[in-house]
């Protein structure tokens, strides 16, 4: 899959009209801190479904417009245009579709700075990076994961009461644990397949990016067996006493060791290391999407090169070029990948516009 060309006004700072055509490779989004990159990395976030990266709608029409704003992309026959006001509303091919069916149309990762952080950051970076990767390769995954969202919220506010209903609790207890176990079900079968991708070294690039083979294994908060936790009264007394739901797939957690050894890659590696094992996490993600739909995902990296030293950076450039995919990085250093991006197409992003050289 290919974005070929896309088209903006009023979005951010990009506030006048533009559009660029992109190139099929590697496109390189370089200009100074504040200039723009983010936000035209954020443009094609939106276009493929996955909304704004802050989570918000009104931050995203620029200032001094009519509170409007319009994005449109096409790849090949399929043209996709988000809409965005109160709400954001997408069409494909001119029908008004869910953002999920926009990801089925444009598969795409994306990955920021804190998405980077893949081996140190908390517990919430892991989850996240398997919900994307899970809710591409399964229809059901989105839907199921926001009800999942929704009922823990709802007992979050049960908990909070004054005096908290018991036969509520309980009531909805017993979806809350069958959508639970749905879920992990789900990020298991997906820890075991980005393991598997990792595994088969599918290019020498790849093969040298991560220091050593990693070993991905879900850890399930308050242990496997979440219909058991939810229905012992003991543990009811504790969320009632705590005033938060304690255990599920909100609290779960992805272990990513060095394999044969069993320690956390967080531990045993550098920091260079621990971003190129990270760098090596995303291409295994792009693989397995890739297998699973039929589709070249888009990847979308922002500061991926940071903290990577120069054979850091030619490595991953080396992969990322060798993946045959569309990928847009952006970085405020002209030579992001050294000299292995020669054939990349380079923009340079100056106060909300952008020009390719």
């Amino acid at each position: 899959m290919t974005i070929e060309r896309t088209f903006w006004h009023s979005f951010r700072n990009l506030g006048a009209p533009g559009r660029a055509e992109w190139g099929g490779g590697l496109n390189l989004l370089i200009g100074p801190n504040g200039a723009g990159k983010t936000n035209f990395l954020e443009s094609l976030n939106v276009l493929c479904g996955w909304g704004p990266f802050s989570g918000g709608v009104l931050p995203l029409v620029a200032r001094g417009s009519d509170g409007r704003a319009l994005l449109s992309c096409e790849c090949g026959p399929t043209r996709v245009e988000v809409r965005i006001g109160a709400r954001i509303t997408p069409r494909l091919d001119g029908r008004v579709v869910s953002h999920s069916e926009l990801r089925f149309a444009i598969p795409s990762l994306s990955f920021l700075p804190g998405d980077i952080n893949l081996l140190e950051g908390s517990p919430g970076v892991r989850r996240y990076f398997l919900d994307r990767v899970c809710s591409l390769c399964s229809p059901l995954y989105a839907r199921r994961l926001a009800e999942y969202r929704r009922l823990v919220k709802a007992r979050g506010a049960l908990l909070r009461s004054a005096v908290p209903d018991d036969r509520a609790l309980r009531a909805c207890s017993v979806p809350l644990a069958g959508l639970g176990r749905w879920i992990r079900e789900a990020r298991s079968r997906a820890s075991a397949m980005l393991e598997e991708k990792l595994s088969e070294r599918l290019s020498a690039s790849l093969s040298d990016l991560s220091p050593a083979p990693l070993a991905l294994s879900p850890v399930w908060a308050g242990g496997a067996d979440i219909e058991a936790w939810f229905a012992s009264s003991a543990n009811l007394e504790r969320e009632r006493h705590a005033r938060s739901v304690l255990v599920g797939p909100h609290r779960d957690d992805l272990l990513v060791a060095v394999a044969g050894v069993q320690r956390s890659a967080a531990e045993v590696f550098s920091r260079g290391h621990k971003r190129r094992a990270v760098v090596a996490m995303i291409l295994a993600a792009g693989r397995l999407v890739e297998g699973r739909l039929r589709k070249s995902p888009v990847l979308l990296l922002d500061d991926v090169t940071a903290e990577l030293d120069t054979e850091g950076r030619e490595l991953t450039g080396r992969a990322l070029t060798e993946t045959g995919w569309q990928v847009f990085a952006a970085g405020t250093e002209e030579g992001l990948f050294g000299r292995s991006a020669t054939s990349a197409v380079l923009w340079r992003v100056r106060e909300g516009r952008i020009d390719s050289r």
